[in-house]
């Protein structure tokens, strides 16, 4: 086909290895120092950028005229402007792509992980500062499943004081893979009250406290577990988890997982330099989880954890 100005309509190739030699884009003629003549001869569409490439000839090029100081001062001055808008303001590390909010994601997530492990500490500060609110619960258990006893419960207050412990009598015997763990045998749990005489005085502490619990989803599903066991009311008490507002404020966040990884107890207070007692056993792990949110809660007027 031919056009008004006598020249041919410009051929659309499929691929480069079809344009014939002597077509260029506008951008390898710039390359060369040229610039495109008046008639576009062929084109190419790049599926991947979804963007029309025009095809001038090179004989028709003419070239470049070489820019002016000024207005190679007003190049020089939009690269700078276009390289601070990709320059994450924090790391400076200088990117391909504008940046959200001047920070590259790495900066983005570890400002977002400092907040999250403010907000932590802030809760761990309020728990201390508001501590007649609280106490530490912790159970020993038969074993983990939908069929786990109770067989032994503590309730520490944070000054450290113990408000309940006591070894409870399960309904069947204690398995050897649990005694394992936390070191109860059947034998010490033979005197020991059962869960209905256990339950009154634990639920009295808590009508006018909530429950900080290193895991708290576990502890209170085996309390309310006990209860229908022994066909009690459920036994439902207001509480906060301890282990998952400290895994927020230690930052353990996993990017493959997209979420948080839970740090044990004994992980936790090593981490904030508090010594592991007793671990594994109700009042033990009641104990050590009050004086790690002591350690955090207090942990910038300087004290010293033991």
């Amino acid at each position: 086909m031919v056009q008004s100005d006598g020249h041919l309509e410009p051929l659309r190739y499929k691929s480069w290895d079809d344009i014939p030699a002597g077509l260029f884009s506008k951008t390898a003629l710039g390359q060369k120092g040229l610039k495109p003549g008046p008639f576009v001869h062929g084109s190419i569409y790049l599926k991947s950028r979804r963007i029309l490439v025009e095809l001038y000839r090179e004989d028709e090029a003419v070239p470049k005229r070489a820019p002016s100081p000024k207005q190679l001062a007003a190049l020089e001055k939009a690269r700078a402007v276009q390289e601070e808008a990709r320059t994450c303001t924090s790391c400076r590390t200088v990117g391909s792509e504008y940046l959200y909010g001047q920070l590259c994601e790495h900066c983005r997530h570890e400002l977002w992980l400092t907040e999250v492990s403010e907000k932590s500490r802030e809760r761990f500060r309020r728990w201390v500062e508001h501590s007649n609110a609280y106490a530490v619960l912790d159970v020993e258990t038969t074993a983990l499943d939908d069929d786990a006893e109770i067989v032994e419960i503590a309730v520490v207050a944070l000054d450290g004081a113990v408000l309940y412990q006591s070894l409870v009598r399960p309904l069947n015997p204690i398995p050897p893979e649990a005694t394992a763990i936390h070191g109860i045998t059947d034998e010490m749990v033979a005197g020991a009250p059962r869960w209905t005489d256990v339950w009154p005085d634990v639920r009295r502490l808590f009508v006018d406290r909530i429950a900080l619990i290193y895991n708290d989803d576990f502890d209170t599903r085996m309390v309310y577990q006990a209860c229908m066991q022994h066909h009690l009311p459920a036994g439902i008490i207001a509480s906060k988890c301890v282990m998952k507002t400290y895994a927020r404020f230690g930052r353990s966040y996993s990017w493959k997982h997209r979420d948080y990884t839970w740090i044990s107890l004994a992980n936790a207070c090593s981490e904030q330099g508090v010594k592991v007692k007793d671990a594994h056993r109700a009042l033990g792990d009641a104990s050590m989880t009050v004086q790690l949110i002591q350690c955090v809660g207090r942990k910038e007027y300087g004290i010293t954890c033991l």
